[in-house]
């Protein structure tokens, strides 16, 4: 069992949405069409505000509220198979977004679990914005297979 501390969590989660920044600013090098493009950028920008979001989390005032206890959060539940690759396909990648994705929206319901009102919320959310991301490129994905 893998211990860690309430920073740690908010920690690897930042770390996760900045990873997706980075991913989606790679995507929209690849990618021709401008439509595509322009709704790559609003994913940017909402990865980018869910990153502000986890850094603004008050860890002093979350940790007061919580139980005493050890969290097992089995990370590498959360880490991704697939991984880029500079020669891939639009569909490999976003095949890995949607498992970015997916990833994300476990994360963050897993997390959901662990905290009281009003912090439950805030996961909750970004759970709910990471399953609609996921959505966004199943329907990429079937729209070229």
């Amino acid at each position: 069992m893998q211990s860690i501390n309430l920073q740690e969590i908010i920690q690897f989660a930042i770390e996760g949405e900045e990873e997706s920044v980075a991913f989606y600013n790679h995507l929209v090098k690849k990618v021709k069409s401008q439509k595509v493009i322009q709704e790559i950028h609003n994913l940017i920008e909402m990865e980018e505000n869910h990153v502000a979001r986890l850094k603004e989390i008050n860890i002093a005032a979350f940790s007061q509220r919580l139980p005493k206890k050890t969290f097992d959060l089995k990370i590498d539940d959360y880490r991704l198979d697939k991984k880029p690759t500079p020669h891939m396909s639009l569909e490999d990648l976003f095949e890995i977004a949607i498992q970015r994705e997916q990833k994300s929206a476990e994360l963050y319901t897993d997390l959901a679990k662990l905290f009281p009102h009003p912090e439950k919320r805030v996961f909750e959310n970004l759970a709910a914005e990471e399953s609609s991301h996921r959505h966004h490129f199943e329907l990429k994905l079937d729209d070229i297979s």
